[in-house]
C-alpha cells in the first residue's frame, strides 16, 4: 500500500494522472493503454484507458449485464432441418425472416474448430453445412432474392 501511495504522490508532482503509473498503462498509440480491473464485491469490471498523460477514461461493466445477455444469445445454427426439405418438397425455413441476415443459418464455431483439428471429417462437415453456393447460407438454406437482383447487369 505504501508503494501505491508513493507512486500516487510522484505522479501528482510530475503532473501525470496517478492511475497511469499505478496500473502501468501508457497513453501512447500502439501501446498498452487500457487496463481491466475486477471488483468482485461490486460484481463489476472497470476498463481504464489512458487518453493522455493527464487524462484517463473509465468504463464500468456490470457483471449482471453479461449474465442477462448470455442467456439471450442467438444460436449460430437454429435447431431443425436446413437446406432442401425432401419431405415437404420445398426449401427448409421458407419464409423465415432471418434468412435475410443469415442469423441462425451459420457455422457453429465449435464445428469449425473440429474441422480444423481433424475431429470432424470434411464429409461430416458438408453433410451438416452443405451451402457452398453464393445463393446459399452455410447451412444450405436458400438466401432470399428479388427478381430485379439479376446477374445480367
Amino acid at each position: 500500500m505504501d508503494e501505491v501511495l508513493t507512486q500516487y504522490e510522484r505522479a501528482i508532482r510530475q503532473g501525470r494522472h496517478p492511475l497511469i503509473d499505478i496500473l502501468n498503462i501508457k497513453p501512447f498509440p500502439n501501446s498498452a493503454s487500457t487496463a481491466i480491473i475486477e471488483i468482485p464485491e461490486r460484481q463489476e469490471k472497470v476498463a481504464i484507458t489512458a487518453l493522455s498523460s493527464t487524462e484517463v477514461y473509465e468504463t464500468v461493466l456490470s457483471m449482471w449485464s453479461f449474465i442477462s445477455k448470455h442467456s439471450k444469445l442467438i444460436p449460430y445454427l437454429k435447431l431443425g432441418k436446413h437446406g432442401w426439405d425432401e419431405e415437404a418438397h420445398r426449401p427448409a425455413w421458407q419464409g423465415d425472416l432471418d434468412l435475410e441476415t443469415g442469423v441462425g443459418h451459420q457455422v457453429e464455431p465449435s464445428d469449425m474448430q473440429k474441422l480444423k483439428k481433424g475431429l470432424m471429417s470434411e464429409q461430416e462437415f458438408r453433410r451438416k453445412y452443405p451451402g457452398v453456393g453464393a445463393h446459399q447460407w452455410p447451412c444450405g438454406c436458400q438466401k432470399p432474392w428479388e427478381e430485379y437482383e439479376s446477374e445480367e447487369e
